[in-house]
């Protein structure tokens, strides 16, 4: 729910990012934190940005990871958006940059199904850092499938998630989106058509498959 003209340019601006990063797997697109007027949300400003973009009346969310009970009656007072269990929610939110919590959260989301692929959930991921460019600590994944011309490189701070997604081992079409943010404002997307061919972790690590 945006509830100003400060907010909604401020969500404007988000969106195209945010959809220009799903049609462009491994480009980075940059979102800004709504201003506050008192009010301390219990998650980053960025990834409340995000999470606001989508989550409303219409759909289902489900927050994991420690804090989770406290992001859930705050995002339901926001948006109006019902909870539901994380097998069973269309957002699968998790708001730490924790691997732990990241692999719980993308373990757990529903794929669709053959006949309604779109019913896959988007799982909103917060990292610490999001990159085009190798960095200290950070991982390296390599990008490819649609939107991709031949293939892209991502760098970002946790990447247990990529192993759990391709252990899901889901069947296309069916599958999860995944939406990265970090506390600068940093986002990428993987749609369930991007694979990751293989990570490596920079300045030093080990190179291994992950569909």
């Amino acid at each position: 729910m945006i509830a100003n003209n400060v907010e909604t340019h401020v969500a404007q601006r988000a969106f195209r990012q945010v959809l220009e990063a799903f049609a462009r797997p491994g480009t980075i697109g940059q979102v800004d934190a709504f201003p506050k007027s008192g009010e301390t949300a219990p998650v980053p400003g960025c990834f409340e940005t995000a999470v606001r973009l989508f989550v409303d009346q219409a759909v289902t969310f489900c927050a994991v990871g420690a804090a989770s009970q406290d992001v859930a009656r705050w995002l339901t007072v926001q948006t109006h958006a019902k909870q539901a269990q994380a097998q069973g929610a269309d957002f699968v939110l998790a708001p730490v940059a924790s691997d732990a919590v990241h692999a719980e959260a993308i373990a757990q989301a529903k794929p669709g199904t053959l006949e309604e692929p779109e019913k896959g959930a988007t799982v909103v991921l917060l990292v610490d850092s999001i990159s085009a460019a190798p960095a200290k600590g950070l991982t390296r994944l390599e990008l490819s499938g649609p939107g991709i011309e031949k293939t892209a490189e991502l760098y970002v701070s946790q990447a247990e998630w990529a192993h759990a997604r391709a252990e899901r081992a889901d069947e296309y079409p069916c599958g999860i989106e995944i939406l990265l943010v970090d506390g600068e404002g940093n986002v990428a997307a993987l749609p369930r058509t991007t694979r990751i061919e293989n990570t490596l972790a920079c300045l030093g690590g080990s190179k291994g498959e992950v569909a």
